[in-house]
Formats: C-alpha cells, sequence, structure tokens
C-alpha cells in the first residue's frame, strides 16, 4: 500500500490524569493513586503503536494518503448489496478518533442510529459502530498522525446515510467490527436535501448514484433486495 503526503485536519484525543490531594483521607489518596496509575498505563499504551513511532520519526506529525484497493471495489449497486451482511439507513451520531487494532494507521469511528434496514439482523433503534481505517489524530504528547483516502469524504455527525457493511470481528470484542463494503470506503450514501451523495466521489458507482434523487435510490433498494423492513 502506498502512502502520499496530503493535507488533513486533526482530531484531538485527550488523556487527563486528576491530581493526588495531600489533605484528603488515606482512603481516598490510594483510590486516587490508582486512578492516576491506570490513566498513565493508558496513556503509555496509547503511544506504543507503530503509528505513534512513524510520526515521532517524521518530527511529530504524520500525513499520508492512499488510494482505495480497486479491485475491492464494487462496479454497480447490486454487487455493492450482494457483498453486504447489512445494509441500513442510518443517522449518524458521533464520531471518535483512535488507533487501529493493528497499530500502524489511524481509525475513525462512526456511531450510528439504524433508522431502517434491508438486510442484515439490526432494526431501527440499534445503534451500529461502523470503523474506518481514515482520519486525524492527536497522541496525549502532542504529536499527530493523520491518514486519508483519495475521494474519500468523513461521515457528518448528524448526517442521513445508506451504509452498506460487512462485519469483520476481531479478537477479543463482544460484537462484530462494521467496514463499509468496497476497500472499506465505497458503501456510504449521504442522503442530503434530497439528493444522493456518495461519500466516495471515485468511480462508476460514484457517477451513476452521484445527485440522484433520494426516493429513486431508496426505491431501487427496494426493488433490489426482498423483504426489507
Amino acid at each position: 500500500m502506498k502512502w502520499s503526503p496530503v493535507a488533513i485536519g486533526i482530531a484531538s484525543v485527550a488523556v487527563v490524569c486528576s491530581p493526588v490531594g495531600a489533605q484528603q483521607p488515606v482512603a481516598g489518596r490510594i483510590g486516587e493513586i490508582r486512578t492516576a496509575a491506570s490513566e498513565l498505563a493508558g496513556r503509555q499504551t496509547e503511544l506504543d503503536n507503530s503509528l505513534h513511532q512513524r510520526a515521532v520519526a517524521m518530527g511529530g506529525k504524520l500525513i499520508e494518503a492512499r488510494d482505495a484497493d480497486s479491485a475491492d471495489l464494487a462496479g454497480d449497486l447490486p454487487s455493492l448489496a450482494m457483498r453486504s451482511d447489512e445494509v441500513l439507513l442510518v443517522h449518524s451520531l458521533i464520531t471518535y478518533g483512535g488507533v487501529s487494532a493493528t497499530g500502524d494507521s489511524v481509525q475513525t469511528q462512526y456511531d450510528v442510529q439504524v433508522l431502517r434496514s434491508w438486510k442484515g439482523t439490526h432494526k431501527a433503534g440499534d445503534v451500529v459502530r461502523v470503523s474506518v481505517l481514515a482520519g486525524g489524530l492527536l497522541f496525549p504528547d502532542g504529536t499527530q498522525a493523520a491518514m486519508r483516502v483519495n475521494g474519500f469524504s468523513r461521515l457528518r455527525d448528524g448526517g442521513r446515510y445508506v451504509l452498506f457493511l460487512h462485519s469483520a470481528p476481531e479478537e477479543g470484542q463482544s460484537t462484530p467490527n462494521f467496514l463499509l463494503v468496497g476497500g472499506g470506503v465505497q458503501g456510504a450514501f449521504l442522503l442530503n436535501d434530497e439528493k444522493v451523495l456518495p461519500v466516495y466521489q471515485k468511480g462508476d458507482l460514484a457517477k451513476a448514484y452521484d445527485k440522484q434523487d433520494v426516493p429513486k435510490f431508496l426505491a431501487e433498494l427496494d426493488a433490489l433486495i426482498p423483504g426489507q423492513r
């Protein structure tokens, strides 16, 4: 995978350690010491990864970009749907920035609430977490890392989207990790002012649905995936 420099925003992630009060009861001080030690250990864990080490080696700021893997991109909506475990209409709630499980990439996670489901086990009202290997991150020591996929825009908090997802279970997690189908970036469509805006703007699929009327897009999904709810 080839990375190249590009400008991108940085999301801040802070770790705060509470001071230990000298005049507090011994039991209270012990509790605070344990809390501070735990927070310091967490801070060290945040810095103990290859992404942070590369950012330090670059002078404290790592800014990279890559292209999506063309072999993993879908050519049309039916193939995108066929490769999906879940096809959902959602409302984006909140965004988190962090380091990927492998420790070598920025990972942005989005909590989204299901409004409607065409495919999968989730129903209206459920909250699903979606991960994308792109975004910006500020480490506790001030080191910055930013990574983007060319042609991909981040999901907006408060936005309404149709998402095509596949599950990627991670060791130690009780719930599956959901990724966008199509190179991890293609399966997201913003429904904005009754027009469809593909979040990944490159390729024939984006051209086919860019600024399409939302009712027409949803009707196509209704016809494409039987048993929708």
